[in-house]
């Protein structure tokens, strides 16, 4: 899914693939909470976190056949002042 990202920025993530069902999560045990996704079920999507540290977050990509994928990347959150851009 790609290279992990350090940052302070609201990051756009998106999958490569169309026709099935996606659900990005956070899947860093101790802080479920701290990650906001703008719809975690869309293809792209728009990631913060509340407070800086390191996450996972993961992509599971169903199929009607019943196919299934998941995929992860380690997101840093960084604590270095006030970002006006998005990086995408």
């Amino acid at each position: 899914m790609g290279d992990d990202i350090d940052t302070n920025r609201t990051i756009i993530k998106s999958a490569t693939s169309n026709g099935f069902v996606y659900l990005w999560e956070n899947i860093t045990s101790d802080n479920l909470e701290e990650i906001a996704f703008e719809n975690n079920s869309l293809l792209k999507v728009r990631i913060s976190a509340s407070k800086p540290g390191d996450y996972i977050i993961q992509l599971a990509i169903n199929d009607i056949a019943g196919n299934k994928s998941k995929d992860t990347f380690n997101l840093r959150w960084l604590n270095i002042g006030v970002a006006t851009n998005e990086l995408d």
